[in-house]
């Protein structure tokens, strides 16, 4: 699959986050009260002249599409600062920047193989950026849509179980608590009592699971519970001896498209971005001169990794989470 990145804020952030650290000292003060309540919203004022000068080091000009265009590169390593600041904040970094490249320029930096070799690949990449967010920019809400009414269509809905359990190492223990339960004793009272499993402090509640979702052992019974009832006798598992209680039935439901619909568009982003590349790639006459080490090696070259989702954002799952947690296996507290 081919590798895709976003190509959104984040390239060079490393450099932009000191660039931005050393300009508080410049910022105004209000850079350093990020907890002071902000003023009243003022009516949105007109977009600024991207032409128009906001400040010039020794005679160079720093514009507001420069403004504009680092606002949006460091959108990350800004957000340590109040947003009524960041603009004031970025004009302080990008007048470095401008000092510090008047600097480099002087000692003929810019003059070296290296220099020109970075900026070459900085430009390819820049250009990339672009391209790719025209693809994004392909990706519409309805085909957002569509592919969740798919989802949706594919979906099949299971009996999902709310179970609750109380693990103990020993069968005399699980018994007890039995006994304690036929008494009329509270189950969740006597899981944060009793029970090592990690779900003792919310009262052995495991949330809703799914035939699959734990061990046969612990499952079969939770399936075999009606509503409100608890296992008579103890439940042994390789991780020790259950009381096991069924809560609630219910049958699973499709997550509601709010809840799906950035995952689906980065999907679906992925996707247009792998069918672009493929056929650029094939209309490009790509001649790889340097050996590949692995074939020559006689070894399997390592798959290209998977398109990482824009912004970072995690793949979309199929539609069968219905909103509870799902339990893990139960096992004793580690």
């Amino acid at each position: 699959m081919t590798f895709y990145n976003s190509g959104r804020p984040g390239r060079g952030t490393r450099i932009a986050a000191a660039l931005l650290l050393a300009a508080v000292a410049a910022a105004p003060a209000a850079a350093q009260e990020a907890a002071a309540p902000a003023p009243a919203a003022a009516a949105p004022a007109a977009a600024p002249d991207p032409n128009a000068v906001v400040a010039t080091v020794d005679g160079a000009a720093i514009t507001e599409a420069d403004v504009a265009a680092a606002l949006d590169q460091y959108a990350q390593p800004l957000q340590q600062f109040p947003e009524e600041v960041r603009r004031d904040v970025i004009i302080n970094v990008l007048t470095d920047m401008q000092v510090i490249a008047a600097a480099a320029e002087a000692a003929g930096l810019d003059q070296s193989q290296d220099f020109a070799n970075r900026l070459k690949i900085a430009r390819l990449e820049l250009l990339r950026e672009f391209y790719v967010r025209q693809i994004e920019g392909t990706v519409t809400d309805e085909m957002v849509r569509a592919a969740y009414d798919e989802q949706v269509a594919a979906f099949q809905s299971q009996e999902e179980r709310r179970v609750s359990h109380i693990l103990v190492m020993t069968q005399e223990e699980a018994q007890a608590i039995i006994d304690q339960l036929n008494m009329g004793g509270d189950f969740a009272m006597l899981a944060m009592q009793h029970s090592i499993d990690g779900s003792a402090a919310q009262g052995g509640d495991l949330g809703y699971i799914a035939r699959g979702d734990t061990i046969p052992a612990f499952e079969d019974v939770a399936f075999a519970l009606e509503p409100g009832a608890y296992t008579m006798m103890p439940v042994e598992s390789q991780f020790g001896f259950h009381v096991i209680e069924v809560t609630d039935v219910r049958q699973s439901q499709p997550p509601a498209f709010e809840d799906l619909a950035a995952q689906l568009r980065d999907t679906l982003m992925n996707d247009a971005y792998n069918a672009e590349m493929d056929r650029l790639r094939n209309a490009a006459a790509i001649d790889v001169l340097v050996p590949n080490a692995a074939a020559a090696a006689g070894q399997t070259a390592p798959a290209a990794a998977a398109p990482a989702p824009a912004d970072g954002a995690a793949a979309p799952a199929a539609p069968a989470d219905t909103g509870a947690a799902p339990a893990p296996a139960p096992a004793p507290a580690g």
